[in-house]
């Protein structure tokens, strides 16, 4: 791919306006874009572009009903989904504009199901030829010695359903039984699910960034290498602690290398139905070859410190102001239902 100028021009939207909709992240698993003021952010950047952007923060479906009211053009989803502080329910915001008829950025919420479940979405693309790391569910006590474990050590244990490194820490490789339960039990204790084991891959690690280019155009992929600082066992793990705190060093990837994994990233997000934008994340095994670890359809969107705008930036050249513009870009050109005045 031929790196790109920070040049992009996003079409005007019509009347209707741009609604920005977030929710407040602090304790959920899933944080899409990220916090309330890296939303607000991107809100900024498209208001600078464009007149009649409007940010929201919802907390309840009638929240979500006047923005329906307002039949605005299109819809930039910030979260997967809420919780609603009054009917008690999770609605997921893809399926609601659906509904409703409206525009909305990102993947159909059947599409994100592969986001919100790692082993949904492994098993799935271990079904099309997509490689991916054994893996088993466990819960504590279901097994009793080493023997009754369905893979050999060393293993990975990490929640089913969390994003951004939550849960997983320097005690998530383990050796031994003893490490073993000690890990399951604490990820469903804290996560509320079974935990998700996987067979340990030793080689480098990567995310790429995908950026769709029209209904009728291919999409591209930007990766990145992520190279983590090894941690007392010498592992090189990416969890939250980690991530926070920005240990981990991008870099760009070039030749056949970049090749091999930008393929294999379009390969799983094209298999997923991934839609306009996501990130997808990679690691290659003792003999270099590329297995899927998550889907990010809603990826991190935190200025100079998430994965999918910082590899728009260090492979293709893209500024945050690109990346914001693109998404908007995408969404006006996949020509969804039109909305009823």
């Amino acid at each position: 791919m031929k790196t790109r100028t920070s040049n992009i021009q996003s079409p005007a939207p019509k009347s209707g306006g741009i609604e920005i909709v977030t929710t407040e992240t602090a304790g959920m698993r899933e944080s899409g874009f990220g916090s309330v003021e890296t939303c607000r952010g991107i809100a900024d950047v498209l208001g600078r572009e464009h007149s009649g952007v409007r940010f929201n923060l919802v907390t309840s479906k009638s929240d979500l009903r006047e923005i329906v009211d307002r039949r605005p053009d299109l819809v930039i989803l910030c979260v997967k989904y809420i919780f609603d502080d009054l009917g008690g329910e999770v609605i997921w915001l893809s399926d609601f504009f659906d509904r409703n008829e409206l525009l909305h950025s990102g993947s159909a919420f059947k599409t994100l199901e592969f986001d919100s479940n790692k082993s949904i979405a492994k098993t799935f693309l271990r079904n099309k030829g997509v490689a991916t790391a054994e893996f088993f569910l466990a819960r504590p006590e279901q097994f009793s010695v080493d023997e009754e474990l369905p893979l050999d050590y060393p293993l990975f244990v990490k929640p089913l359903d969390a994003a951004n490194g939550n849960g997983i820490d320097d005690d998530s490789i383990v050796r031994d039984f003893a490490s073993f339960e000690a890990k399951t039990r604490s990820v469903v204790d804290n996560f509320g699910r079974v935990a998700l084991v996987e067979r340990v891959l030793t080689g480098r690690e990567f995310t790429v960034a995908i950026l769709g280019e029209g209904s009728n155009q291919s999409p591209h992929a930007i990766p990145v290498e992520i190279i983590a600082q090894p941690n007392k066992h010498g592992d090189r793990i990416l969890g939250a602690e980690a991530k926070t705190a920005n240990r981990e060093v991008l870099q760009a990837v070039h030749g056949e290398l970049r090749s091999r994994v930008a393929e294999f990233a379009l390969r799983a997000f094209g298999a997923l139905g991934g839609r306009d934008f996501g990130r997808i994340d990679i690691k290659m095994d003792a003999r270099g070859v590329p297995h899927f670890l998550e889907a990010n359809l809603v990826p991190g969107m935190t200025r100079d410190s998430s994965y999918f705008p910082e590899a728009c930036r260090i492979d293709a050249g893209l500024s945050y102001r690109d990346v914001v513009l693109k998404i908007l870009d995408l969404t006006l050109q996949r020509k969804a239902v039109p909305a009823t005045v």
